[in-house]
């Protein structure tokens, strides 16, 4: 599972997983600093990315468009870079399962 963060997450918390083993990098990294949404879903799917973001927005793309790719949105509100990447490994198993799911496009994880 790759992951592609959208501008809306640090891309200090890409490093954090990137240091976990996780396969992943940042919006900015590859060129699409300031894309619309629909560029970073269409790059995401054309290269085989989850994304990750805080963004509703893609929950309508999904809608509109199907999957791949699927979308995983954060609902945390203000978290640190370190507690946003800890939430992610923290939910590791439903997020497998979830990417395995060819019925489900959209994942919310959500930390009060």
């Amino acid at each position: 599972m790759r992951y592609l963060l959208d501008q809306n997450i640090s891309f200090r918390v890409a490093k954090v997983l990137e240091n976990l083993s996780y396969e992943c990098i940042h919006v900015n990294s590859i060129g699409l600093k300031n894309s619309t949404d629909y560029e970073i879903w269409n790059y995401a799917q054309q290269n085989d990315y989850v994304i990750l973001t805080h963004d509703i927005d893609f929950d309508d793309l999904c809608a509109k468009y199907g999957f791949p790719p699927k979308i995983i949105r954060l609902k945390t509100g203000n978290l640190s870079n370190k507690d946003t990447a800890e939430l992610i490994v923290r939910h590791n198993k439903e997020i497998e399962k979830f990417f395995l799911n060819e019925e489900i496009g959209l994942m919310v994880l959500t930390k009060l």
